[in-house]
Order: structure tokens, then C-alpha cells, then sequence
């Protein structure tokens, strides 16, 4: 795919582009750890192709440069599961409330 002539790109192309899945892609947007989109209306947001260029050219080269990684740990055993689905419904029915 040529991207020369491009100004902005969609998450399929910027996914192409960096070499990123779409999937990998919007877990990084979930934890703002990419570009900003440009939302062009209520279903279609776009991603300058300079944003993303500089986003690369900013990430870590070594592993030694790696500051801070979000850890996310899946529960392994009943009670971690029974803690964190309690966890989830107070944090659910506190939003509910607001």
C-alpha cells in the first residue's frame, strides 16, 4: 500500500503502516498510549500520518529504555476471580449511580 500521497490514515491503515493489529492498535488507545484520532464523524475517526511517524520515532529502542509497561494479570484461581468480579460490580454500580 502506498502511503506517500496520504495525510491522514485509518486504524487499517496505520495498522498496515506500523506494522501494529487493529487489535493491538485499540488496546493502545484504551490505555492512551497512542496518537490522538481525528474524529470525522460519529463512526469514522482518522490518525495523521505525522502523528504516527513521530509516535514510532519516540517509542523505546532497547527493552533498557522501557520506564513503565501497564501489567494487567488475568485472576488464576477462585478467590482472585471471586475479588475482582466483586471489584467490578462496586465499580459498576458506583458509575450507575453518577
Amino acid at each position: 500500500m502506498e502511503f506517500n500521497n496520504k495525510f491522514v490514515l485509518s486504524i487499517k491503515e496505520a495498522s498496515i503502516f506500523t506494522g501494529i493489529s487493529q487489535s493491538t492498535i485499540k488496546r493502545l488507545i484504551v490505555i492512551d498510549d497512542f496518537v490522538e484520532g481525528i474524529k470525522l464523524t460519529s463512526r469514522r475517526v482518522v490518525y495523521k500520518k505525522t502523528d504516527i511517524e513521530n509516535w514510532v520515532n519516540k517509542r523505546p529502542k532497547t527493552k533498557s529504555e522501557i520506564t513503565f509497561k501497564k501489567k494487567v494479570r488475568c485472576p488464576s484461581n477462585l478467590p482472585e476471580l471471586k475479588q475482582a468480579f466483586k471489584f467490578e460490580t462496586n465499580k459498576y454500580m458506583k458509575n450507575k449511580r453518577a
